[in-house]
Order: structure tokens, then C-alpha cells, then sequence
């Protein structure tokens, strides 16, 4: 895509941002949190397989998970929620 085309510069920001989601979390959260970025996973149902990745998954000092997706651009707010 063209460097001008104002759909690339929103991609371009979108990934740096997500750049430095990790570096916030380092320095917002205690070191009793652990996390990941770009954790892929897979899963059945019935016969058929489905692969994905959570961009950031961080884990409590209890154990419980947060699950963060990172999105760049404007969200759309209607009766059926937020939509990209």
C-alpha cells in the first residue's frame, strides 16, 4: 500500500502502539504479574480445529488470566456492541 494512503498511516500507528502496550504493563504492573504477547492457540469442537492468537495475556499473583485484544483505528458503537 502507498505510504500516503491515509489507511496506511493508521496501520503504521496501530502497530507501534501495540508495540508499547508491553512496555506500559512492565512499568504499571508489580512483578507479581507475568504476561505474553502474541500467545497462540488452538482448540477442537467436534471434528474441527481452530487456530488464533491473544494479543496480550497477563496473569494475576492469583492465577487468574486477563485477556487484552489491541486494536488500531475507530470502534463503531451499536445495540450489538463494539465493532471494528
Amino acid at each position: 500500500m502507498d505510504p500516503s494512503h491515509p489507511l496506511y498511516a493508521s496501520a503504521i500507528l496501530g502497530f507501534y502502539r501495540e508495540g508499547d502496550i508491553p512496555k506500559m504493563l512492565a512499568q504499571g504492573l508489580d512483578d507479581r504479574f507475568d504476561g505474553s504477547h502474541m500467545l497462540r492457540w488452538s482448540g477442537m469442537r467436534g471434528e474441527q480445529q481452530s487456530f488464533g492468537e491473544y494479543v496480550f495475556v497477563i496473569i494475576s499473583p492469583c492465577g487468574q488470566p486477563i485477556f487484552l485484544e489491541i486494536k488500531a483505528g475507530s470502534a463503531a458503537q451499536s445495540d450489538n456492541g463494539l465493532t471494528k
